[in-house]
């Protein structure tokens, strides 16, 4: 931690200067004009909300550095409790916001107001070029393993390669299931009180969360033609039905431990679920538990980041095994899922571009137009947040939804609204099912489905979720761990269309779902686009 502070009274003279000096640390940094900009107007508004409310002269401490990893502008202020971005947005919205490094972050603690912004640098590369550096070399390390001695390799590979990659399959479980039943709760905890969480955005959350459902079942439904599934489970009838009812009831766990401990995703979600809402209903009695919640999700998301930032490391160990021991060819078998995961999402997201376009009563070619700008930056960078303030943009100056409509629908449901992250997840788990001959079922088929729909919601927004889902998404459907590093490989390049979809996805069905709470300006989305 690295941050320098100065202090300043609150005037309007000095106001100017900080923005001054926040518009060259962001030069400095070399960020886009974009980014530098959107964080000088944050800036300013905290500012002039510090002083209309403290009035002139309050003495403020303004600080830039790193912290946490993370390049921030931080702002602190002795007094009374006041956060300035309360009335900005929604506070559960403002929460996603904040994890997703878009939006300040208040805290309160020993009489000192602090405000943070994070400065998302995009000049960093991602840890899909890791991924890809670390492939290359484990590539050519496997290759160079055929011309070792035999004793050789095999003490590389019994005493140094597998013991290294159990160990990180092991962490990563460890902080798995315990990541995601934080993450659900603090966004339930997000509503504020059980008043907000019945009535503010159910109808919005509850559609989305539908539309994932039937999403999965057409990821799991389209692969069918393409996969040969090893149906060997049980037979017809009374056994069939009673394997379903076990399952249905199963999402109820017998304990709070076991479900943790087992993997089952699932169930830990329903866990997740319920203390959340409970925790909502007592209220303030209930404080220090929902600080302890809240608090310890940023410890486990950042901590969890960074076991997911060790995965260049397991794909550099696991593909030098797989190639040392045999010749890599199995990386060829790739091609199916890929192409299958490809494929799916394209015919979704045109079905999702034509019921949308029936729905609002526009042109299919004009709305396809206007989303397709977001959606060219999300696949050609994998990273939604770099189309993220286009995006916005986009639903309000070229689709014409209302602004406050995309403030708290946009980042709400970039998080939880996932389509081709579930037809890809269909399409790897089907195509990982029939190479390893798994025995399915129907209730695998409904189990799977369930599965991935509540894995899309609950993926948490930081760097190698979906991995993380593979890893849980294997353990509850029965594929051999041995399958997680080619679910990564295939993330290599899934990653990229995957994003692209994603966005495009929710592009398409925030105007339906705008047009039918009456917040779409149908002028607006019959002109031109702008870009």
């Amino acid at each position: 931690m690295s941050i320098l502070c100065k202090e300043y009274e609150l005037r309007t003279e000095t106001i100017e200067k900080i923005l001054t000096e926040t518009q060259n640390y962001c030069s400095q940094l070399n960020i886009e004009r974009r980014q530098s900009l959107r964080v000088t107007l944050t800036l300013e508004e905290l500012l002039l909300g510090l002083m209309n409310h403290y009035g002139a002269e309050k003495a403020i401490a303004v600080g830039f550095g790193k912290y946490r990893g993370r390049q921030i502008i931080r702002l602190q202020y002795e007094g009374e409790p006041f956060d300035p971005i309360e009335q900005a947005e929604d506070e559960w919205t403002g929460n996603i916001m904040a994890s997703l490094g878009l939006s300040p972050v208040w805290t309160y603690r020993r009489k000192t107001n602090t405000v943070s912004i994070t400065i998302a640098d995009r000049r960093q590369k991602g840890t899909l070029f890791y991924i890809a550096v670390a492939a290359a070399l484990g590539t050519v390390l496997g290759i160079l393993g055929h011309h070792f001695p035999e004793a050789v390799w095999s003490f590389i590979d019994t005493n140094i390669l597998s013991p290294a990659m159990s160990a990180y399959m092991g962490l990563l479980n460890t902080f798995s299931g315990i990541m995601i039943a934080f993450t659900i709760c603090s966004g339930i905890l997000g509503f504020g009180d059980s008043v907000v969480l019945v009535k503010t955005g159910k109808g919005i959350i509850a559609r989305f969360s539908l539309l994932m459902v039937f999403v999965s079942i057409f990821g799991m439904s389209f692969m069918q033609p393409f996969v040969k599934l090893n149906w060997s489970g049980e037979d017809a009838g009374s056994s069939q039905a009673g394997a379903l009812a076990e399952m249905i009831f199963g999402i109820v766990p017998k304990n709070l431990i076991e479900p943790f401990l087992s993997g089952n995703a699932i169930q830990i979600i329903v866990i997740a679920l319920c203390i959340g809402t409970m925790l909502l209903i007592v209220g303030e009695r209930a404080r220090y538990v929902k600080t302890f919640v809240t608090e310890g999700t940023e410890v486990l998301q950042r901590l969890t980041s960074s076991v997911c930032s060790l995965i260049p490391i397991y794909v550099f160990m696991a593909l030098a095994q797989l190639i040392g021991a045999k010749d890599g060819t199995v990386l060829l078998s790739l091609w199916k899922p890929l192409c299958l995961a490809f494929a799916g999402q394209s015919v979704l997201m045109l079905i999702l571009l034509l019921w949308t376009a029936a729905q609002i009563k526009c042109s299919p070619i004009l709305l396809l137009k206007k989303v397709l700008p977001p959606f060219l930056v999300a696949f050609t960078t994998a990273s939604s947040m770099s189309a993220f303030t286009l995006s916005m943009e986009t639903s309000e100056k070229d689709i014409g939804l209302d602004s406050s409509f995309v403030k708290f629908c946009y980042p709400v449901c970039s998080v939880m609204f996932m389509p081709a992250t579930a037809v890809c997840m269909s399409s790897v788990l089907c195509c990982f099912a029939e190479s390893y001959e798994v025995g399915v079922s129907l209730t695998w088929m409904i189990a799977a489905t369930i599965t991935i729909s509540l894995l899309a919601i609950a993926t948490p927004p930081m760097p190698g979720a979906c991995v993380l889902m593979y890893s849980i998404l294997f353990a509850q459907l029965g594929i051999p761990s041995e399958a997680f590093l080619l679910a990564v490989a295939a993330n290599l390049i899934t990653d990229f269309y995957d994003t692209g979809y994603n966005v495009m996805g929710l592009l398409l069905e925030m105007p339906r779902e705008g047009h039918r709470l009456g917040y779409l300006d149908r002028s607006v989305l019959l002109s031109d686009p702008k870009r």
